[in-house]
């Protein structure tokens, strides 16, 4: 049976952001130096850090989430013979359908779910080290308060929804979103599950036509 799960999920600590930015991936392409620019300010840096989707909404991308749930699989079990994800291989796909493009990150309040702006974000300056070991300056945006809505389809044949739910509220936890998350030794982007909702979806099966060669051939002779 398919199922479609709503949840509603809000940050837990802060969400610090660090895309790689179009032009240094382009730069990396060709093979060229990356120019490490310096005339600009902090705030200017940090803007140009924030994930942004249509209509210039703050968003994280889709790998973003995917990449936490399918981490979280390695600690939740399959069918009760093994995990959902390994380090080399995983079954989410097979699972679980992530159905929005992009996540659109607000804040909730009550029943309603504002979208985040320009005044939800601070910019954030700390030291970090470079593959030398030196000292060098991170900038990135920070969102003290950040949550979002994610849906997600899944066959109940292969997995149930308190599976899934606990998928999720252990990505919140142990993995996280964004930079310097938990699995990257840090504690930013954690996040919990505040609400869930799930409704039955219409069956897509249907009857696959299987058409015995060595009869038809037979029948044609």
């Amino acid at each position: 049976m398919l199922k479609q799960i709503r949840l509603e999920c809000e940050g837990v600590t802060p969400l610090l952001m660090k895309p790689i930015p179009a032009p240094v991936l382009d730069a990396i392409r060709r093979g060229v130096q990356v120019q490490v620019k310096k005339d600009w300010t902090i705030e200017d840096e940090a803007r140009s850090l924030v994930y942004r989707g249509s209509n210039n909404a703050i968003i994280l991308p889709r790998p973003n989430i995917y990449a936490c749930l399918v981490d979280s699989g390695t600690k939740i079990k399959y069918k009760g013979m093994s995990n959902i994800s390994t380090k080399e291989s995983t079954v989410f796909p097979m699972l679980c359908t992530i159905v929005d493009e992009y996540l659109v990150l607000g804040v909730f309040e009550g029943e309603n779910f504002t979208p985040l702006t320009e005044s939800d974000w601070v910019p954030d300056l700390r030291p970090g080290r470079n593959d030398k070991g030196q000292i060098v300056p991170i900038v990135r945006p920070k969102f003290p308060r950040w949550g979002f809505k994610l849906v997600l389809n899944i066959d109940t044949d292969e997995i149930d929804v308190s599976k899934v739910k606990e998928l999720v509220r252990v990505a919140g936890r142990a993995y996280g979103l964004g930079s310097f998350r938990p699995s990257r030794k840090g504690d930013f982007g954690q996040f919990r599950i505040r609400r869930m909702f799930v409704k039955t979806l219409p069956s897509e099966t249907r009857d696959i036509e299987v058409i015995d060669e060595d009869v038809l051939s037979l029948s044609e002779s």
